[in-house]
């Protein structure tokens, strides 16, 4: 019933800010058999990313919720601010997809704790979703992915970028979860499944707020991977300094 609340406050009093475009993939929703993750990893994959961000927003003066409901179908999440309260509504309907898997499930919940503090480009108070993707891997996965030493990862070339093994790792899992979310936005958009190695190559002549396709978006989780700028935890940026110079061109424009 929590959830239920909180998702008629988002459309009668403030805005929300979703990780999909709006979809009815929700119809085709099966509990019994799926192939994408359990219950129990669910549950374990909000409390893992709460865990490590709840202390983050209670030092910059908010308090995040995380709310999970595994019965609904709603294959989306959603973020919210209420004065100093954070948001975050997430679904079974979500987790039970196949391209889903738990490190993907976590970065949604990282894409929507990104509109509260990714900064700019913003609206209000909510990152653009571009912005959202970008932080996604920049920051929330680097601190959500910690694989131990022994974990036995292929790493891309591309993370080659990291000198520290642990660093090359967090980055191959940053990408693996971007992978899984490519591969379900093609689904939802009928589009075909997103490479590292295809980047899109459309350019933006003002910075678009909305979703970005497929491969934009892959491009996003890809930039803010490799970015090996410090971020300040404790801020809100208003500014593009905040970032590397490397956001994709797909959809910012600089």
């Amino acid at each position: 019933m929590q959830v239920l609340f909180f998702l008629m406050t988002f459309f009668v009093s403030s805005s929300a800010f979703s990780d999909l475009p709006e979809n009815e993939l929700w119809r085709y929703d099966n509990k019994i058999n799926y192939s994408g993750i359990n219950q129990t990893q669910f549950n374990e994959a909000i409390k893992e990313v709460s865990d490590i961000y709840a202390p983050i927003a209670k030092a910059m003066g908010f308090t995040l919720n995380i709310e999970g409901d595994w019965e609904d179908a709603t294959v989306n999440a959603y973020t919210q601010r209420d004065g100093n309260e954070w948001y975050v509504a997430m679904f079974g309907g979500l987790a039970r997809r196949e391209e889903v898997t738990k490190d993907g499930f976590k970065l949604v919940i990282c894409h929507e704790i990104a509109h509260q503090m990714g900064g700019y480009p913003m609206r209000d108070w909510a990152a653009y979703e571009g912005q959202s993707d970008y932080i996604a891997t920049h920051v929330c996965g680097k601190k959500v992915f910690k694989p131990t030493a022994a974990l036995i990862v292929t790493v891309p070339r591309s993370c080659l970028v990291w000198e520290k093994v642990i660093d090359q790792k967090i980055c191959a899992k940053n990408l693996a979860a971007g992978q899984s979310l490519g591969n379900l936005l093609a689904a939802l958009n009928s589009q075909p499944l997103p490479k590292y190695e295809t980047p899109d190559p459309s350019v933006v002549t003002s910075t678009q707020s909305a979703h970005p396709k497929a491969q934009c978006r892959l491009d996003s989780y890809l930039a803010g991977t490799l970015c090996t700028k410090t971020w300040d935890d404790k801020i809100i940026p208003t500014d593009s300094k905040s970032v590397c110079d490397n956001r994709p061109k797909c959809w910012y424009y600089n």
